[in-house]
């Protein structure tokens, strides 16, 4: 028997990520794949019972939750410093991010207690630029703790494992465990009563308003290069700090006939832009987890990303991919843009390859690995 603690918190966090997202999908699918006598407790720091009772609501099927008895910045303090709260300091804890207690632990002499982190981002050596100094210290020390600590430290693709065993001590301890599509997202058909309802347009494409200020400005550039005259559809919230995007739609050219604000929607709403958009125009990061694009290609929409090792990995060269750095960067785009809304047998075909290549990747095969490695350290 296994009683493996999966760390949640984060699924509180107020402006969710693709983490929050990949924290909720793997904790479903860990308590789906559980063996008849494991069990899975899903860890939190203290918060008022409302905000219990939505993430009751958020993951049903994890029954058992455990809340510590401190608030969330200060668990994330205490773990930062390395600090672990009592009533983890034994059994097998799995941490979706960095953010887990860490701790001097013997499995020899203590077995059955390990911890396993995940590691997302690489930009602490790749793009420190983009990270404050807090941010920065922060990253440090959970990353040396690890370092001396954790057990084990998943990453999804083997552009994040390459960097770590060139930059930091882990050795064999990194393990690769790819993320999946969100099924969720998937929505039937018809689609057009429903956005005519919303009162979208029943033809467009869809971008993140999370991109950075790079990346938009990029695609807004070619979007008004390009005349295709089906509207952009921005969508999600922006990060703090970032340039407001109406200021950059302005700075394009681009009316609202063009490029559309859409604001955070529920994940219902998501599925229908997700399977009814004719492409998704995704900019993360190299090191991106890439959900947007795996939930794209599940619902049979074509992508366009950039073309970086981490999301060639993921995408296994479906959809078009776009060099960012090099000096034709937006007649790219541009032509991309232009292929996926005018060149149906083309965009056609790009779906079908999406579609083969997302169905590589499933949520419940990424949480049986994570019990293996789990069960190998007990």
């Amino acid at each position: 028997m296994t009683h493996l603690r999966v760390i949640v918190d984060n699924l509180f966090d107020t402006a969710p990520t693709g983490v929050t997202r990949y924290t909720a999908e793997l904790a479903r699918a860990l308590v789906r794949t559980a063996d008849a006598d494991d069990r899975v407790t899903g860890v939190i720091a203290s918060h008022p019972a409302e905000s219990v009772d939505r993430l009751r609501t958020q993951l049903p099927t994890l029954t058992d939750l455990a809340a510590l008895p401190a608030t969330s910045g200060q668990l994330a303090l205490a773990w930062n410093l390395g600090i672990p709260p009592r009533m983890l300091s034994d059994g097998a804890t799995h941490s979706p991010t960095m953010l887990a207690p860490l701790f001097s632990h013997n499995r020899l002499l203590e077995p059955g207690v390990h911890t396993v982190v995940t590691l997302h981002s690489t930009a602490f050596w790749t793009a420190p630029e983009r990270l404050s100094r807090r941010a920065r210290a922060r990253f440090g020390r959970m990353l040396t703790l690890a370092e001396r600590h954790a057990d084990a430290v998943v990453v999804s693709h083997h552009g994040v494992a390459d960097l770590l065993d060139e930059r930091t001590d882990l050795g064999n301890r990194v393990h690769i465990v790819p993320v999946a599509p969100t099924r969720r997202l998937i929505a039937s058909e018809p689609f057009e009563p429903r956005l005519r309802a919303l009162g979208l347009p029943e033809r467009f494409l869809l971008a993140f308003a999370s991109e950075t200020e790079a990346a938009l400005r990029l695609v807004l550039s070619a979007l008004a290069r390009s005349k295709v005259t089906v509207p952009l559809l921005l969508v999600g919230r922006q990060q703090p700090g970032q340039v407001p995007a109406s200021r950059l739609i302005a700075e394009a050219g681009l009316g609202p006939d063009r490029v559309q604000l859409v604001g955070e929607v529920e994940d219902d709403v998501l599925a229908l832009l997700n399977t009814a958009a004719l492409g998704l125009v995704y900019f993360g990061d190299d090191d991106s987890l890439g959900l947007p694009l795996l939930d794209a290609m599940a619902a049979r929409t074509p992508i366009i990303y950039p073309s970086t090792d981490g999301l060639l990995e993921i995408t296994g060269n479906a959809g078009l991919s776009v060099d960012v750095d090099g000096r034709s960067a937006v007649d790219e785009l541009v032509d991309a843009l232009r292929a996926v809304t005018g060149d149906e047998e083309r965009a056609a075909r790009l779906a079908q390859e999406g579609a083969d290549r997302a169905r590589s990747f499933d949520w419940d095969d990424s949480a049986r690995t994570v019990w293996d490695i789990h069960r190998a350290l007990a």
